[in-house]
């Protein structure tokens, strides 16, 4: 197999991995080198140590459970600070009003407005919001997402409420997701609390099994009829 076959099968299976994609597809990286130079890469920029080989075979073995190790690896939630919280409210205020334009609520002209202005009034104090949990994900020392939840009080009883989890798009459809409800779960357990609620954008298709996979169940629906749809 020709070096040049090589980089394309990697931008193929790996394209969607920022830093894999920066490493092997770059100017730089001469279309001569050896198949053991692209292994040395991937080892350096995975931080993987250990024995490899340069058969393409195993090559290709090796570099795929590396990439699966380092993917399932164990996260961990660290309290957001500044600048942790600017890109999370960045990221954050922008999905929400594309989901209510999504689902007719808000106009398109005033939804990031009224999404930031959404925020504001529910995290006066920001990151430091009293009663609200504002988390970074991290993995191997790296940021790969943000999750918030807060304790809420209804009938006389303290319960928890996703609002916000978000994993980088690189990161995705590793697990983590299921990860972070869990250290979540964890957490308000550790505050006393027994319940975890949520709500799910009807035009999220993805997020309803997810949820229910992780022990969810539907409380209720809300339906809207909509003439402009």
């Amino acid at each position: 197999m020709k070096t040049k076959s090589i980089l394309q099968g990697w931008k193929r299976a790996y394209g969607s991995n920022k830093r894999i994609k920066n490493r092997l597809l770059t100017p730089t990286l001469h279309l001569s080198r050896k198949a053991n130079d692209l292994v040395v890469l991937v080892k350096k920029s995975y931080r993987i140590s250990g024995p490899f080989h340069t058969n393409m075979t195993d090559w290709r073995e090796y570099l795929d459970s590396a990439v699966n190790r380092k993917t399932k690896m164990a996260i961990r939630l660290t309290q957001m600070q500044q600048a942790d919280y600017e890109l999370f409210l960045s990221i954050a205020t922008q999905e929400y009003a594309a989901d209510k334009v999504k689902n007719g609520t808000w106009p398109k002209e005033k939804a990031l407005a009224l999404s930031i202005a959404a925020f504001a009034s529910l995290l006066p104090q920001q990151w430091q919001t009293k009663d609200h949990y504002l988390r970074k994900v991290d993995c191997d020392q790296e940021t790969i997402g943000f999750v918030w939840y807060a304790l809420q009080q209804e009938h006389e009883q303290i319960g928890g409420f996703l609002y916000q989890l978000y994993i980088h798009p690189p990161f995705r459809n590793n697990g983590y997701g299921s990860q972070v409800v869990k250290l979540c779960i964890e957490e308000l357990h550790a505050l006393g609390v027994d319940t975890l609620a949520l709500h799910v954008f009807g035009h999220n298709r993805r997020a309803l099994p997810f949820y229910e996979r992780l022990g969810f169940q539907i409380t209720d629906y809300s339906l809207q009829w909509n003439p402009l749809s």
